[in-house]
């Protein structure tokens, strides 16, 4: 006999580990989306079985890689599921075998029609061995269709050097892998084969971007260009761009172009041979980006854009991706910075991307071997929320897309000999730089004779998937705020959400996916209605604010006017337990109800009997005042608040802070122990002349102190960063000691930029906790 059940995608398991402890899924999706979902089949004899699904649908054999030695300390040695085996091959290969007493595990993605108006979907797994076994499982469709085009920009390369056969046999492998990356929502990075013919035959690629620009399947694609070697006063034989080439396409870009059909509305330029550049290649990126946009500003000026003035402007606007963290000497050399996706983690970073946005950057990301658990990552050993949360904290931080070095390594990577040498990679452990997996995201030179996506693939997928919600929701909620008259701001409004994901990049895990999405879909859902909720914290309250269209009533609440629309704001205590938002509304005539989070349990810390340290405090009205000389940041000034507390219960501490400085200020958040020890939470940003919110997680899993020597990489002094969370007694804690440092450039010096007299005034100050 065979028995089935169903298990949510979320859990990737290592073989042997106990999957009965994991409640069933709960699957939910609008019209037009994927279901993801796995079902583990065990059977009480050894046989061969045939499975297929109802309705039609992809069924995948999981198949189990080895890790010898994990990329992270959240998983141990031992064996997972990432080789997806399609359910043709898995039978073509006696591959379909269960084994007596042993679980085996199926990954399963079916799609809710576009036309279906049920809300609940049902699908049926029929597995046929010695006997029939079935089983069911329901899931609620939310009533909105997810967008046919993928918003989601990307950028993941295919690697020519990882494609045998001929040449013809490699432009087919190539086109292959190009399409089966759609089917995740995912773009190549180039649309046709790298270094070679197609990828600088101009009539080719211009067919190739007309169909890109068209198919609302591809959100983006790169611009090709050509290099030249030539010696100049930096190097011998330097790799430089082909202006003639670049010009060429441009102009044939442009001319192919319609008011329809924008072929450089998708588009970005991205070159290789300045990728990740040192400050001794910062002459190579200012080459690039000079050349460029000279080809760029020649093209507007030559060609005829009469009745598509649009396409005139995305051309204007091509990004021009430079996989480098933002440095002074290349501020004007590069629009588009792509750092790695820890750079998000450091408070500094998010500040000063913000600024320089303000002057008309624009930001990538991307993921290469760093950085590992828990920032967001691809690696084989890490929890699959590494990867769906990609596009979730890609909206929060307002990245324009996302970028990876490889999806279809199939050799390993030698370290010793320094170059890549043959392997089996559904047998060996294919580790780059340490790291397990990174690079092969997708199976491809295998027996199977097809491509075969990892386990990261999918997960990728239903994150590319997520991303849509927050479109939706953005596009309802700007058809509000034009009808208000006032900025309602998406990323504020979900904050509740992402705290529950991330510090920054650093994923925290305290919601799973599936729980978040149905919260999202709820928010998606409000806003389609014309209902926008924000909440702030204030002194031992939050402060709820409702936006609503003129047709929606709020029963409970008293309405004023906001522009064409309305408003009401209420307030609700500090609470000891998870404190949600329940709004009733009606609107054409059915009443309904959100419901929102607003925040953890949340206690409120007395600003009383403080010791300052270097600084003046004192009462200004409500607030505390601190007030310091100018300083140094290893003399920086600080404060003790007393506050009695187990910080094992601790999750974060927040305070609100009015900067009236001429300069930011880093407000960092230490525990102090009854032995007087300390232990350095993290920190925020104040930015200058506004009110700023600080909200610093405890965990032990890192060390966040501002950016050092010892700390810039964080993940590479896990040991000593254990060592002194262990010697820290979390239970007993006295209070906390908040100091006022200079602020420092991310991957800089490590010197404070500017020494400033600060003037903080601290309006509240809260913690929140894990229950």
């Amino acid at each position: 006999m065979i028995t089935i059940r169903f298990l949510s995608s979320a859990h990737k398991l290592k073989k042997g580990e106990n999957f009965a402890q994991f409640p069933a899924p709960r699957l939910a999706a609008a019209r037009g989306e994927a279901l993801c979902f796995q079902a583990v089949l065990v059977s009480d004899k050894t046989e061969t079985a045939f499975v297929s699904g109802s309705p039609d649908c992809e069924i995948f054999w999981e198949r189990y890689v080895s890790i010898p030695k994990p990329s992270c300390s959240y998983y141990e040695a031992g064996e997972y599921p990432d080789v997806l085996v399609d359910n043709a091959s898995a039978e073509k290969f006696n591959e379909n075998v269960l084994r007596a007493g042993e679980p085996k595990f199926l990954f399963i993605r079916v799609n809710v029609p576009r036309t279906y108006d049920n809300p609940t979907f049902a699908f049926t797994l029929e597995v046929k061995g010695e006997t029939l076994s079935s089983a069911s499982i329901a899931a609620e469709v939310y009533p909105f269709e997810l967008p046919r085009r993928v918003h989601a920009a990307s950028s993941f390369a295919v690697r020519d050097d990882m494609i045998f056969g001929t040449l013809e046999e490699k432009y087919e492998k190539y086109d292959e892998i190009y399409e089966e990356l759609l089917k995740y929502r995912v773009a190549a990075t180039s649309v046709a084969l790298p270094f070679s013919e197609r990828a600088v035959d101009i009539p080719y690629l211009l067919e190739k971007y007309k169909r890109a620009a068209a198919d609302d399947g591809v959100p983006s694609y790169s611009v090709n260009y050509n290099s030249l070697r030539e010696d100049t006063i930096f190097q011998k034989n330097q790799e430089v761009l082909d202006k003639k080439f670049l010009k060429d396409i441009l102009t044939a870009m442009a001319n192919e172009s319609t008011a329809e059909l924008d072929l450089f509305e998708k588009a970005y330029f991205y070159v290789t041979f300045i990728d990740e550049p040192t400050p001794d290649r910062f002459h190579s990126v200012t080459r690039v980006y000079d050349e460029y946009y000279q080809a760029v500003r020649e093209v507007s000026a030559a060609c005829d854009f009469t009745g598509k003035e649009k396409v005139r402007a995305s051309l204007n606007a091509l990004p021009n991706v430079v996989t480098v963290f933002n440095k002074e000497p290349i501020y004007g050399q590069v629009d588009t910075w792509c750092p790695t996706f820890f750079g998000y983690s450091k408070p500094e970073y998010v500040y000063e991307d913000k600024h320089l946005r303000r002057l008309g950057k624009k930001n990538w990301w991307y993921g290469c071997l760093a950085p590992w658990h828990p920032i967001l990552n691809y690696h084989t050993d890490s929890p699959t929320e590494d990867a769906r949360f990609e596009p979730w904290l890609r909206y929060k931080f307002d990245i324009a897309g996302n970028l990876f070095w490889a999806v279809n390594l199939t050799k390993r990577y030698d370290g010793d000999k320094g170059q890549y040498v043959d392997a089996d990679i559904l047998s060996e452990p294919i580790t780059f730089g340490g790291v397990n997996g990174d690079g092969l995201l997708l199976y491809t030179e295998t027996y199977y004779k097809k491509i075969l996506p990892s386990y990261r693939m999918m997960t990728i997928f239903e994150g590319n998937q997520d991303y849509e919600y927050f479109y939706l929701f953005d596009k309802h909620v700007k058809a509000l705020e034009r009808a208000c008259g006032e900025k309602l701001d998406t990323r504020r409004s979900l904050k509740p959400v992402f705290d529950e994901i991330a510090a920054g990049a650093a994923l925290v895990y305290r919601a799973g996916a599936d729980e978040l999405k149905a919260e999202l879909a709820n928010h998606v859902l409000s806003a389609a209605d014309g209902v926008f909720v924000v909440a702030e914290t204030e002194k031992s309250r939050y402060k709820i604010t409702v936006y609503c269209a003129d047709g929606v009533t709020l029963p409970d609440l008293r309405t004023e006017a906001c522009g064409n629309a309305k408003k009401a704001v209420t307030y609700i205590p500090f609470e000891d337990k998870t404190t949600c938002f329940t709004l009733r509304y009606l609107v054409n005539g059915a009443e309904k109800t959100f419901v929102k989070r607003v925040s953890p349990a949340r206690v409120q810390v007395p600003l009383e009997n403080l010791a300052p340290e270097r600084c003046e405090v004192r009462a200004v009205g409500e607030d505390i005042g601190v007030f310091t000389e100018k300083f140094e940041n290893d003399f920086a000034p600080s404060v003790f608040v007393p506050f009695e507390m187990n910080a094992k219960e601790l999750l974060r501490a927040e305070c609100t802070v009015r900067n009236l400085s001429e300069n930011e200020a880093v407000i960092s958040v230490s525990l102090v122990d009854r032995r007087g020890g300390e232990y350095p939470m993290g920190y925020d940003m104040a930015e200058t002349g506004e009110r700023s919110e600080i909200s610093v997680y405890c965990t032990e899993m890192a060390v966040n102190r501002l950016n050092n020597a010892e700390d810039t990489v964080w993940w590479h002094h896990r040991a000593e960063n254990e060592q002194r969370a262990a010697a820290f007694d979390f239970e007993h804690v006295k209070g906390f000691k908040i100091g006022v440092l200079n602020d420092r450039k991310l991957l800089d010096d490590n010197v404070e930029r500017r020494l400033t007299e600060f003037a903080l005034f601290v309006e509240n100050f809260s913690v929140t906790k894990k229950k």
